[in-house]
C-alpha cells in the first residue's frame, strides 16, 4: 500500500500542533516523535534553576553516568554548569539557549542576520559559500565565491576565533540577537573587482533554498537535488520535486547535503521513503536509544506515491553535513547502495530533547541513533567514497563544480577520479575550513 504526500502530511498535523505548543522539542536531531520529559519551573533564584538542570541531566543525559557530583552553589549560570559537567570526550553538542532564539530557528525556521555562509578556501581566504534567497546579501549582489576582505574596520584575514565574531564585549564584530545593527563589507568578486556594501540584519528564511535539476548525461537522466535543511516538516515541496523526478524517469539521483546541518528526523524519514519506498511494507529506518538502552523512538521507510525505488543514491557531503543528514545516509545503508562524494561529515549520531528551565532551554544529548543493522558509530564523521573539494568558485549545481563533477565521473566510469581516490594528498585531508561556531550558530552556520 502506497502513502501519498498529502496523507503523510495529514498524519503529521497532530505532531506539528504538539511541536507548536512545546517549542518544537523534536528538533533535529531530536530524537523522539513527542517529548516525554518536559520540565517547566517557575522563575526563581538561579540556584533553583541550576539544581533543576542538574536533576534533568542526571535523569536524561546520554552520558549521565559520567556526570560529576556537584553543588548548585558552585555555578553562577546554566551555561557555566553545562560547560563544566558535559562529557566533552564525546559530547560536542549539548547546549543552553534562550527560549526565544530556539523558537525562531526551530519554530519559525528563520534566523536574524544578513544571509550568507562563510568558509575558508584552500589558501585560507574567507569566501562566501552560500547566499540565502531574498537576503540582504543577495539583494546587495554578493555571490558564492566572493572573497571577503573586510567587515567594518576589521580585516578578515585577522579573524582567527569565534570570540572575535560574537563573544567579545566592546570589540566584537558581529552583534547577536534581534537589533538594528548595520555592517559594511568589502569584498572582491570573481572578476577581481572590489565592492563595498552596507547591510542591516533582517529575518532570513531557512527553508526556501532547495534546488532541483535534471541533467542529460551520457544517455542518462540524472536527478540533482540541493537539499538545504531538514527543518521543514511541510512535505509539499519535497514531494513535488520527487514527483517530477519520477515522471521524468530519472536513472540516477544526486542529493547535495554539503550545507545541510540537520533538522527533523521526520523529514529525513520522508526523504528516505521517497528514495527507496519499494518494499510494500514498512522497514526500519532509524531508531533512537536512550541512556537506559531503551528504544525511545523509531522511524520507518514506507512506500509513497512519489517513491523512486532506486537501487543506489549519491550524496554530496562536507564537514557541515550533520545530524539528520547523516541519519539519512546511515538509515539507507541496509537497503540500497549509497555513494558519498566530498569530505568527511561532522559526526553526530545523537539526538537531543528540549527542557524548559526558567527562560532558557536545555538541549542535552539524550539518545544515540542506529540503523536497521544496529550501526551508528560515526562520531568521527562519515567518510566519502570519493573525495572532492567544495569548490566555492563555481555555483552549487554546476557541472564544473568539483563535487558534482566527481559524482558524474563515478556515474560514467564506475570509480573515483584519480584526484578523488582515497589517499590523494590534496583531498584526503580533514582540516576544517569552516569557522568554529558555538551555541545555535553551530546549527545555522551563517551570518
Amino acid at each position: 500500500m502506497t502513502t501519498s504526500i498529502a496523507l503523510k502530511y495529514f498524519r503529521y498535523l497532530n505532531i506539528l500542533l504538539l511541536i507548536a505548543i512545546v517549542l518544537l522539542s523534536l528538533y533535529a536531531c531530536t530524537a523522539g516523535k513527542e517529548s516525554l520529559f518536559q520540565y517547566q519551573i517557575e522563575k526563581g533564584e538561579d540556584q533553583q534553576h541550576i539544581a533543576e538542570a542538574y536533576r534533568i541531566m542526571k535523569e536524561e543525559y546520554l552520558w549521565s553516568r559520567r556526570l560529576p557530583e556537584i553543588s548548585p552553589s558552585q555555578y553562577r549560570s546554566l551555561e557555566e554548569l553545562f560547560d563544566s559537567i558535559i562529557y566533552k570526550k564525546s559530547d560536542k553538542w549539548s547546549l543552553v539557549v534562550k527560549e526565544s532564539d530556539f523558537k525562531e530557528m526551530a519554530g519559525n525556521k528563520r534566523y536574524y542576520g544578513t544571509g550568507f555562509k562563510v568558509k575558508r578556501d584552500s589558501n585560507g581566504e574567507f569566501r562566501i559559500a552560500f547566499v540565502y534567497k531574498g537576503s540582504p546579501a543577495e539583494i546587495k549582489g554578493m555571490k558564492r565565491g566572493d572573497r571577503l576582505v573586510k567587515i567594518n574596520d576589521t580585516i578578515f584575514s585577522e579573524i582567527n576565533s569565534y570570540k572575535q565574531w560574537k563573544e567579545g564585549e566592546e570589540d566584537k564584530i558581529w552583534d547577536s540577537g534581534v537589533d538594528d545593527s548595520t555592517y559594511t563589507l568589502t569584498y572582491e568578486d570573481s572578476s577581481g573587482s572590489m565592492s563595498e556594501v552596507t547591510m542591516s540584519k533582517t529575518w532570513i528564511d531557512l527553508t526556501s533554498n532547495n534546488q532541483k535539476h535534471i541533467f542529460h548525461f551520457h544517455g542518462q537522466k540524472i536527478g540533482y537535488l540541493y537539499y538545504h535543511t531538514f527543518l521543514d516538516l511541510s512535505l509539499e515541496e519535497i514531494g513535488s520535486m520527487f514527483s517530477s523526478f519520477k515522471s521524468e524517469k530519472i536513472d540516477e539521483l544526486i542529493i547535495d547535503l554539503r550545507y545541510n546541518t540537520g533538522g527533523y528526523l521526520l523529514s529525513a524519514e520522508t526523504v528516505a521513503s521517497l528514495i527507496v519506498g519499494k518494499t510494500g511494507r514498512e522497514e526500519l529506518f532509524i531508531r533512537a536509544i536512550n541512556n537506559r538502552s531503551e528504544e525511545y523512538a523509531s522511524y520507518y521507510i514506507e512506500e509513497m506515491e512519489a517513491s523512486l525505488s532506486l537501487e543506489r543514491v549519491f550524496f554530496i557531503i562536507s564537514e557541515s553535513s550533520c545530524s539528520a543528514g547523516e541519519a539519512l545516509i546511515y538509515g539507507l545503508l541496509p537497503y540500497i547502495d549509497v555513494i558519498l562524494i566530498g569530505s568527511t561529515t561532522c559526526g553526530k549520531p545523537f539526538g537531543f530533547n528540549t527542557f524548559h528551565v526558567g527562560d532558557k532551554l536545555l538541549l542535552p544529548i539524550t539518545v544515540y541513533l542506529e540503523n536497521a543493522r544496529n550501526e551508528g558509530d560515526y562520531t568521527e564523521g562519515i567518510e566519502p567514497v570519493c573525495f572532492a573539494d567544495d569548490d566555492v568558485s563555481k555555483e552549487v549545481g554546476s557541472f564544473e563544480e568539483a563535487s558534482l563533477r566527481e559524482a558524474l565521473h563515478f556515474i560514467k566510469h564506475h570509480e573515483c577520479s584519480s584526484e578523488g581516490s582515497p589517499g590523494h594528498e590534496h583531498l584526503n585531508n580533514r582540516m576544517s575550513r569552516e569557522i568554529t561556531y558555538q551555541g545555535l550558530d553551530r546549527i545555522i552556520k551563517a551570518f
